[in-house]
């Protein structure tokens, strides 16, 4: 890299050294004006970085033809230059913290681009035609601009991209839950929301969760307040998004079916999971954890249940044995041993605690939190509690 590089403090030359491809403008405006339009082989640029708060109109945009990187962080521009969009080789682009509103209008046709960087800018918009950047990589968004990336229509094509914090569910063309089946680059977390617009079992299927393996959290949004009315077909959509099996924090919210049994619901499928939060299921009347060794956090809000029973290895029916010294405490009964935290909020309904607040099905438990919980009397085995060697927050 050496020769490669140039900091500009001052344009007071009309030449540009041949040899360089990496260039930092740290001139004042004015100058910039007047000073960059006789500068010879910009198309020799590889990137290019304004350490400015850039506030002029720049005009010989369509010059770097082989311009690679541009960082345009902080730049006081409302509007970025229509010759933007001729810089075809462009695969890197920063105008975070910016004052841009709008992208050029060829700004879609930039093919090569990997990674947009449009956080706390004050973009206003994005074009739906943004599907058309297939080679992208990362793309970050400010959260009021519109259409939300969530809500475009086609967002398979963007199979590369490892970065969707959302997808909504519609019910047109191009919004269904099956634009999710290639895009298995996706990392981090993902909220899939409205899902009571899947139909069933084999449309939920085609988004092909599992293969996502990169995804380290799961949210699955039916709606948001819950439903009072059974969803019976809700059943078989929810064991056709099984997730992937190395996630490790689960969120499920919504949920309208009569019974969460999942056939991924157990050890083998969820071996990593440390968190799992179960939100408005006020159809739910039971529900059985299964011993998920290493979960740490617990919490059950807003369901219909009337107990929950800790299983061994599978969920729903009668209670099985597990052997796996994993998921088993010393004497065999099975148990969420790695759980700490587990909080119950707004169970109505709820009455039975026997077969779950025991020192034998949690060890481990630091903190209990029951509220607003079971409005006709709670039987929980209070006698037991001594037994709990690491408890130090107690709320009922």
């Amino acid at each position: 890299m050496r020769g490669e590089c140039y900091m500009q403090f001052a344009i007071c030359q009309r030449r540009m050294l041949h040899a360089v491809r990496h260039m930092s403008v740290e001139v004042a405006d004015e100058s910039l004006m007047s000073g960059m339009r006789g500068i010879q082989d910009l198309n020799k640029l590889h990137s290019l970085r304004f350490g400015i708060k850039l506030n002029v109109e720049i005009t010989w945009f369509n010059q770097l033809s082989n311009i690679l990187y541009l960082n345009l962080k902080g730049c006081k521009l409302v509007k970025l230059p229509e010759s933007m969009g001729e810089l075809n080789s462009l695969r890197y682009l920063d105008i975070s913290g910016s004052s841009v509103q709008e992208l050029p209008e060829k700004f879609c046709c930039l093919y090569s681009l990997q990674v947009v960087d449009a956080s706390r800018p004050s973009l206003k918009a994005i074009s739906p035609d943004v599907i058309k950047l297939i080679n992208l990589r990362r793309l970050a968004l400010p959260a009021g601009c519109s259409p939300k990336l969530s809500e475009i229509s086609r967002l398979g094509n963007l199979s590369r991209l490892q970065n969707l914090k959302r997808f909504t569910v519609g019910t047109g063309d191009g919004r269904k839950v099956g634009e999710l089946r290639g895009m298995n680059q996706l990392s981090g977390t993902l909220t899939i929301s409205s899902i009571c617009n899947v139909k069933n079992e084999e449309e939920a299927a085609e988004a092909s969760l599992v293969e996502k393996q990169y995804l380290q959290e799961l949210v699955l949004l039916w709606r948001e307040h819950g439903t009072w009315k059974v969803k019976s077909s809700e059943n078989g959509v929810v064991e056709a998004l099984r997730p992937p099996p190395r996630i490790e924090r689960l969120k499920v919210q919504g949920f309208g079916g009569d019974s969460f049994s999942p056939s991924w619901f157990r050890p083998e499928s969820l071996s990593t999971l440390r968190s799992l939060e179960l939100f408005n299921y006020r159809c739910l009347r039971t529900i059985s954890i299964p011993s998920l060794a290493p979960v740490q956090w617990l919490m059950l809000t807003e369901a219909g249940i009337k107990a929950v029973p800790i299983l061994g290895g599978s969920t729903g029916g009668e209670r099985t044995q597990h052997t796996s010294s994993s998921s088993s405490s010393s004497n065999g009964t099975a148990c969420l041993r790695g759980l700490t935290t587990i909080h119950l909020v707004g169970c109505d309904h709820l009455q039975d605690l026997d077969r779950c607040l025991s020192p034998e099905y949690l060890p481990s438990i630091v903190c209990i939190e029951i509220i607003k919980s079971s409005y006709q009397g709670l039987s929980m085995p209070v006698d037991s509690f001594v037994g709990f060697k690491y408890l130090q927050e107690l709320k009922i």
